[in-house]
């Protein structure tokens, strides 16, 4: 029997993990054990479960890849209410989010010309194995037929085949990428059959995105909406391009202005819509300098 009285406190997941004696070793007499917690503890140890397995996991993974452990990026899925540890401790930045309802969408995809060469075969490739065509009218109106796109298709396809192949060069959008793809591989491991939408954006058109002069990031990667609904031309915008409770990618190929200049032609853009029933929030720590990602 454990009896613990204390709260979560300042949510130190190390802490946390210390006081967990009751964890292990008891499968024999599983059934004669109790605990007693507030109810922030027992949501915070349901929640360090899945952060552990997720840990495994990816260690498992490396150990049947005979990788070093030098190329494992530091990423978590953790709560909310936990941090790993105090932050004194902690020498490298860390990022810690969840994708929810929202979208996500490289800012700088233009900083390294060796991703950009990766990434337009990426996108070429997956393009070519799947049937892209014209959206339906009666999807998002007339005006978005001039994008393209594959609806219904495997999330798991497009996690293995596309994603996972993308190259995000700046170091804050890669965390973000690489946290979105640790909530999607969370949810494919209870859902290996979920659907997806991938959309083209004005393929054949040379669409383009004004980048800050000082950030070098896309101001803003979505067109807006265009008339008023019932209007034969009316378009709701990039944003709305999403089913309902369905992840979406939108893929872009763009050129990028600066001070009304094009300086850069033909860049692959991602941008992946997460639904809220992938919520998870998680933590992705800044590698060290000369180690691998």
């Amino acid at each position: 029997m454990t009896y613990m009285p204390r709260g979560l406190g300042m949510g130190n997941a190390d802490t946390l993990q210390q006081r967990a004696r009751f964890f292990g070793y008891k499968r024999s007499y599983l059934g004669y054990c109790r605990i007693f917690l507030d109810s922030d503890v027992i949501d915070a140890f349901s929640d360090y479960v899945v952060h552990e397995e997720s840990v495994r996991q990816q260690l498992e993974e490396f150990r049947t890849k005979h990788l070093p452990l030098n190329m494992w990026k530091r990423a978590f899925l953790m709560a909310p209410g936990l941090q790993p540890t105090r932050r004194n401790v902690l020498t490298l930045d860390h990022m810690s989010d969840s994708f929810s309802d929202r979208w996500f969408w490289v800012r700088a995809p233009q900083e390294s010309e060796a991703i950009v060469a990766t990434n337009r075969q990426v996108f070429d490739a997956y393009m070519t194995a799947h049937p892209f065509a014209p959206l339906a009218p009666g999807l998002y109106g007339q005006a978005a037929t001039r994008h393209s796109g594959v609806l219904g298709v495997s999330l798991l396809d497009v996690y293995e085949n596309l994603l996972v192949g993308i190259g995000v060069p700046a170091a804050d959008d890669s965390q973000k990428y690489y946290g979105a793809m640790l909530q999607i591989h969370h949810y494919l491991k209870s859902n290996p059959n979920e659907l997806c939408d991938v959309y083209f954006m004005n393929p054949g058109d040379n669409s383009e995105r004004a980048i800050d002069s000082t950030s070098k990031r896309i101001d803003q990667i979505f067109q807006g909406s265009n008339r008023q609904p019932g209007d034969p031309e009316y378009y709701p915008g990039d944003r709305f391009l999403h089913g309902d409770g369905r992840l979406a990618v939108q893929l872009r190929r763009l050129s990028l202005t600066e001070d009304d200049q094009i300086v850069a032609t033909d860049i692959p853009v991602l941008a992946i819509w997460i639904p809220d029933k992938m919520d998870q929030n998680w933590l992705v720590q800044e590698p060290q300098a000369g180690v691998g990602q």
